[in-house]
């Protein structure tokens, strides 16, 4: 399961121990990957903020523990490519978006990581709230990480979007504003 969840090269060997813990912001980002792994039918996280601030490293460590702990998969996608496999589907006459969605809202974890980096437009905000209301529907946690603001991030997915995964709780937003540390 770990080979075909998405995780980079860079990634596939980061353990917990590689997170470094060195502000109060860190230690609260570790509290919201912890409360998800003991709640697998939580709504999910936002990991938001700077550039190089370890947002990916915790998601694929979380994905690590998750198919470790639960043994079921597991997904980090980067929206840009989230976005081409639907998009793949237009004109095909072998695949067509729904099924591409629906097979994205049935991962029983789903990181989608660089929310931001894609355009925007009103199709690519429909195929994410679609995924996201599907994933809240079935209780399955979402995973969005993105160098954007939760006021960004809202306009990104829609408000609905941000509702379905942070309930306003704490334990649902992490927010990273250090210096990189690449």
């Amino acid at each position: 399961m770990l080979n075909e969840s998405g995780l980079s090269k860079r990634y596939l060997n980061v353990k917990l121990t590689d997170y470094k813990l060195h502000s109060a912001e860190y230690e609260h980002a570790m509290k919201c990957a912890q409360n998800l792994l003991a709640n697998p039918d939580s709504t999910g996280i936002l990991l938001l903020g700077k550039v190089g601030t370890g947002k990916t490293i915790l998601a694929s460590i979380i994905i690590k523990e998750f198919i470790s702990k639960y043994k079921k998969p597991a997904q980090i996608i980067s929206a840009l490519r989230l976005f081409r496999q639907v998009k793949q589907t237009y004109g095909s006459k072998t695949e067509n978006e729904a099924d591409v969605i629906e097979g994205f809202s049935r991962i029983p974890l789903l990181v989608i990581d660089e929310i931001g980096v894609q355009y925007n437009s009103q199709t690519e905000q429909t195929i994410l709230m679609d995924i996201i209301d599907s994933r809240y529907n079935n209780m399955l946690p979402t995973v969005l990480v993105g160098n954007v603001t939760l006021t960004e991030l809202s306009e990104i997915i829609g408000i609905k979007g941000i509702d379905r995964i942070y309930p306003q709780s704490p334990l649902h937003l992490a927010t990273f504003t250090g210096k990189s540390q690449r």
